[in-house]
């Protein structure tokens, strides 16, 4: 709700008035809105439940801070219920999770989730892919990737800043007032003098990185020697970027760039290619979810919602 409350009335659900009583359209077969959230989470619960089966009879063992978690689980909710205004662990479950909800169920939910999920994550680790595989998938899926603009050519590049407003700016008014061409001038003046103190020194990245902290007026990047990582295409403004991404750009490469929010001394630190970090994530939660399928054909799940009262 919190999310997509606002979207509720495009499909035909009235948050004033009774799940129970509101039928959900688009389904095969007919839910009321009630029914459809009930199968949501029933379905997770049965999900975790399958994971959990799976990793018991694979000998999954938990660690210790999970066991000692599970373990001091009453101390830690009467704890944090009493410093949330809560008169006990109890009536904080109640009111987060529902009156029927009891510290056994508490317990029991910790316990199926630390053993679904942390089996879940050493099964996608058994999925590394190989260079050949990734090429492999990436060929497969090019339809999707090359909608999305991602190309074997996409990167991101890591990148140092020096920040320089015109006279008279700051970052409260440079977006909203006009400089004069002097005041401008003088920032250029001063951020090549920035850059030639750069070129007189041993041209090292650190070297950049202290004369950022000193001078660059960025607030984003000032006291982390100007570095802005992962910067992908387009994420910044157009002289900023078209400076990141030429594509004759080289490492340890410097130079001025002007855009509105004043003067910018520019240190090239590298890129990366995205394509393969896309493509391995998609490789492997395709791979993962198969599984995941798999484990939760096991535990099938039959639900009679006509039963059900809420």
């Amino acid at each position: 709700m919190s999310q997509y409350g606002t979207y509720a009335s495009y499909f035909g659900l009235d948050v004033s008035q009774p799940l129970d009583t509101q039928m959900c359209s688009g389904l095969e077969e007919a839910r009321t809105w009630q029914q459809f959230f009930l199968e949501g989470a029933l379905n997770t619960w049965n999900n975790y439940r399958a994971m959990a089966a799976e990793a018991a009879a694979n000998g999954f063992e938990l660690t210790a801070d999970q066991r000692s978690n599970l373990e001091n689980a009453a101390t830690e909710l009467e704890e944090t219920a009493l410093a949330n205004g809560y008169a006990s662990g109890d009536a904080m479950l109640h009111s987060s999770l529902g009156a029927a909800a009891e510290l056994e169920d508490y317990v029991y939910f910790m316990e199926l989730y630390y053993k679904a999920n942390g089996y879940y994550v050493q099964m996608a680790s058994q999925f590394e892919p190989t260079d050949e595989e990734l090429e492999a998938f990436f060929d497969e899926h090019i339809d999707g990737y090359t909608a999305s603009n991602i190309t074997k050519d996409t990167k991101s590049v890591d990148v140092r800043h020096i920040l320089v407003y015109p006279e008279g700016a700051d970052g409260s008014n440079i977006s909203t007032e006009e400089f004069s061409d002097e005041a401008w001038n003088a920032a250029k003046e001063q951020a090549q003098a920035i850059l030639d103190e750069f070129l007189a020194g041993d041209q090292s990245e650190d070297s950049f990185a202290a004369l950022a902290n000193e001078h660059s007026a960025d607030p984003g990047s000032n006291q982390n020697g100007g570095l802005y990582e992962g910067v992908t295409e387009g994420e910044m403004v157009a002289a900023f970027n078209d400076w990141c991404f030429d594509p004759e750009r080289q490492v340890s490469d410097t130079g001025l760039v002007k855009t509105n929010y004043g003067y910018h001394v520019m240190y090239y630190s590298g890129s990366t290619l995205l394509w393969k970090q896309y493509v391995r994530t998609d490789y492997i939660t395709e791979k993962t979810n198969a599984l995941s399928d798999e484990i939760a054909a096991k535990c099938p799940l039959t639900v009679q919602y006509g039963d059900i009262l809420l």
